[in-house]
């Protein structure tokens, strides 16, 4: 029964909640493993989203998805696919994902869910594969992503993958260079 702004709002409680205890888990697990060693937990927190103040890699891989997805339009289409949002999350992906990153079952695609969700998500493929490796999974799918990982280069950089699959969209290639650009 709660509007559309109260939903978000509720949400936006909950996620500083849940990112508060994240916070301190993060705090204890560091301390337990590293103790007062300061510069080791520097390396450890290096590529956690808002580690450092110019930005990061991990904070540029997610700007730069963002705005080769829609240009940064979080109410953007794409009328084949059925992608929407800022990061262009296929609807299939959407009800997973966002449960994974801790939204309730529906949760509706506002900005800061969309911005959640892929933080969550593409943080998952950056830690798994780097910031290039991350770029492939969310464009052709983590299979895409394990094979890059492995060496197998023929198999995503070159044919049948080094071509444009659908009109105008690039290549998984293409797609991954204008990202890390």
């Amino acid at each position: 029964y709660l509007t559309a702004n109260q939903r978000a709002a509720f949400e936006k409680v909950a996620y500083d909640k849940e990112s508060s205890a994240f916070e301190r888990n993060t705090a204890k697990d560091l301390y337990a493993k590293y103790g007062d060693n300061e510069e080791a937990v520097r390396k450890a927190l290096e590529g956690m989203k808002g580690f450092s103040e110019g930005g990061n890699e991990f904070d540029n891989l997610v700007a730069a998805i963002g705005g080769q997805e829609s240009g940064g339009n979080y109410n953007a289409k794409n009328g084949r696919t059925g992608a929407s949002g800022k990061y262009q999350i296929m609807p299939d992906n959407w009800p997973s994902w966002s449960q994974e990153a801790g939204l309730s079952a529906g949760a509706e695609m506002t900005p800061e869910n969309q911005e959640r969700v892929a933080h969550f998500k593409l943080k998952q493929y950056y830690d798994k594969y780097g910031a290039a490796g991350a770029a492939v999974a969310w464009y052709s799918g983590e299979a895409n992503a394990q094979r890059w990982a492995n060496g197998e280069a023929t198999d995503v950089w070159g044919n049948p993958w080094d071509a444009p699959q659908h009109g105008n969209e690039p290549s998984i290639k293409q797609y991954a260079n204008d990202v890390m650009s």
